[in-house]
């Protein structure tokens, strides 16, 4: 496979709204993944959609001008480990 951005697509910088960031957070419970990328478009008028849940992401320090996702991701993943919980993936073949 290959990533969105790998075929030409632009990462753009912008602030998160909630209602957004509520919804993507759904998606990936809904997927039991413990780390992932979701795409959310936002719609005509109010409202978002989410477009996919990327079980590979692909991303770069350029999602957080603020922070290391590298470090958050290692972090949160370190901390998961050592409080004993298991790690799931889907089959992205």
């Amino acid at each position: 496979w290959r990533t969105n951005v790998s075929c030409g697509a632009r990462r753009i910088a912008e602030a998160v709204e909630p209602r957004a960031a509520r919804m993507a957070l759904e998606a990936v419970e809904m997927t039991c993944l413990d780390l992932a990328v979701v795409d959310v478009m936002p719609l005509p008028g109010e409202g978002f959609c989410v477009l996919e849940v990327n079980a590979a992401p692909d991303f770069g320090l350029d999602y957080n001008s603020e922070e290391n996702v590298f470090e958050l991701a290692i972090e949160q993943l370190a901390g998961a480990v050592d409080a004993g919980l298991s790690f799931r993936a889907l089959d992205a073949a």
